[in-house]
């Protein structure tokens, strides 16, 4: 089968710029992966280890959590009609800072989230992403936390 040996140094090729893609753009392949509700790039680009750590699902470890965490965030995000910009980003030595400004839909208006991301990895084959982000959005007590900061705003009025 002489087609046999270009298909795996074909599929080899792919690998390795998958893996160099994620390591140029750790975050950016992090918030792509949670959009498109697709772990495979960072699984191939960090293939020993992939830890997150998420104020809303906690401490993820390993692929198949992954994969879970990440269809699960992928749903609930499309569900709020999520849409990103980046406002300011960092990258220094082993780890990338970004600083998100999401925008969701919730009950029915638009509200502007701001989110950080920390990409560290210790080497090429493993990395840690911790996130930063109000969980009041997500776990659907904004309107809860509006009126509470709207009371305690005009009770100290004179």
């Amino acid at each position: 089968m002489p087609w046999l040996p270009d298909f795996v140094s074909a599929v080899e090729l792919a690998r390795r710029q998958t893996r160099a893609a994620g390591h140029a753009d750790p975050v950016g392949q992090y918030v792509a992966a949670l959009n498109g509700g697709d772990a495979r790039a960072l699984e191939t680009a960090w293939p020993s280890e992939v830890v997150v750590h998420d104020p809303h699902a906690g401490e993820v470890r390993g692929h198949k959590q992954l994969r879970r965490f990440v269809r699960r965030s992928q749903s609930l995000l499309a569900e709020r009609h999520a849409r990103t910009e980046t406002v300011a980003s960092t990258v220094v030595g082993g780890r990338a800072v970004v600083e998100l400004l999401a925008h969701l839909t919730y009950e029915g208006r638009e509200v502007a989230w701001p989110v950080a991301i920390v990409a560290e990895s210790r080497d090429d084959r493993s990395a840690v992403f911790r996130s930063y982000f109000s969980r009041l959005v997500l776990e659907g007590q904004l309107s809860v936390a509006i009126t509470r900061h709207w009371r305690a705003v005009t009770s100290k009025r004179p």
